[in-house]
């Protein structure tokens, strides 16, 4: 019961848009919203090829960038490391090897800086 209640709700709020896109200036809203989100999904998708592409070298390349004595991480570690690196910038470098270190700061400044710059010019340009 509760699913046929949200299809119902999901197909009249679409039909509900649909009607509004014809208005003058609802539409242009809409449309816009529509573009931003066809953006947002491509840089989602660019995002995350990129993310596990590192995430799937961490784990080959596991071994060689941790310092002797340190345990090996398992995948699902080094994608939440991965993420920590990403949101705070912060990296312990005393459990890394210089090739550890290296990695790091790769992924700290593709994603830091060249794939949010991809973000804001996609949307800097489409909106101008």
């Amino acid at each position: 019961m509760p699913l046929v209640v949200s299809i119902i709700i999901l197909l009249s709020t679409l039909t509900i848009l649909n009607m509004l896109q014809r208005t003058e200036y609802v539409g242009e809203l809409i449309g816009m919203a529509v573009h931003l989100l066809s953006d947002l999904f491509k840089f989602t998708t660019t995002f995350g090829i990129v993310f596990v592409i590192f995430a799937f070298i961490g784990y080959l390349l596991n071994t060689e960038m941790l310092m002797p004595g340190k345990k090996l991480e398992s995948m699902y570690e080094i994608v939440l490391r991965l993420f920590d690196i990403m949101l705070s910038g912060e990296m312990e470098h005393d459990r890394f090897s210089i090739l550890g270190d290296v990695y790091s700061q790769t992924f700290l400044l593709l994603f830091g800086v060249l794939l949010l710059s991809l973000l804001a010019a996609m949307l800097i340009n489409k909106y101008k």
